[in-house]
């Protein structure tokens, strides 16, 4: 993989800068917990979040070995094998129940899946460490389609929706996908979106008696840690874009950051 030139980095900055300030007229800066695109090059191992919170994702290898490359007006790495991974540290912030009432919080995805197979995440907070579970949030590509999970950790119980297509055409392909919530409590509150679109059919049976999250230590990544303390559902996926915020984003600001972003990556 060639070095990438300052002058060409510069350039690149410059339209995720201007991506960003795109975004912001959307969603309120306060709101946004995390902004990152994958932009890191050469021996990197960090993306910078462009939050005003500033609280880095960390890549597992450097962005020559994971392949950075571009699409459209940004830049992507392709995360394609098991030890190819990103995350945020835990945080306070990126928690969004205290075990007595949640807060409502969307997940927004800019992706193209090398694959759709093998119960891939897509953007999760989970950690199910047999007796030191740190359960929260999931969204990813279950057995049966996109779905997203809230969880009660210390009741073992859980809150979810998702679509009634599995979507295997979508590998191969950028798209945005995007996980709204309202806060209520119950799966009602959850919605899906594909590229600006709701796609959401199917309420999951719920799992025990759900009150709410709760604020635990698991990081944020494209993998969830099994019963056995290990990284599992890595996606396998090209990432350009992925950001978290402290709102339910309405059909309105989905369609507008849905082509936002599919502009800027190239594909409408």
């Amino acid at each position: 993989m060639p070095r990438i030139s300052p002058v060409l980095k510069k350039n690149f900055n410059r339209n995720s800068e201007y991506l960003v300030n795109e975004f912001k007229t959307i969603v309120a800066d306060s709101n946004i917990r995390r902004i990152i695109f994958f932009d890191a090059t050469n021996n990197e191992t960090t993306l910078k979040d462009r939050s005003t919170n500033k609280k880095d994702a960390t890549l597992s290898l450097t962005a020559a070995n994971l392949d950075s490359t571009i699409d459209g007006r940004l830049r992507v790495l392709n995360f394609n094998t098991s030890g190819d991974f990103w995350d945020f540290n835990d945080s306070d912030d990126l928690s969004f129940g205290d075990g007595t009432a949640d807060n409502a919080f969307s997940l927004v995805v800019c992706v193209n899946m090398n694959s759709v197979s093998g119960v891939p995440m897509l953007c999760s907070k989970q950690d199910a460490t047999t007796g030191n579970t740190k359960r929260e949030y999931v969204f990813y590509w279950s057995a049966n389609g996109l779905q997203f999970d809230i969880n009660d950790d210390s009741a073992s119980a859980f809150k979810s929706r998702r679509s009634d297509l599995i979507y295997s055409g979508d590998a191969g392909k950028y798209y945005t996908y995007m996980s709204t919530y309202n806060g209520n409590s119950d799966s009602t509150g959850i919605k899906i979106y594909r590229n600006g679109t709701r796609v959401d059919t199917v309420t999951v049976t719920p799992v025990g008696t759900y009150t709410a999250m709760e604020n635990k230590g698991a990081n944020v990544g494209n993998y969830y840690i099994t019963s056995a303390g290990a990284k599992a559902g890595i996606s396998s996926a090209k990432y350009a874009f992925v950001a978290i915020v402290a709102e339910e984003l309405t059909q309105s600001k989905v369609t507008s950051i849905d082509k936002l972003l599919r502009q800027y990556i190239g594909v409408i």
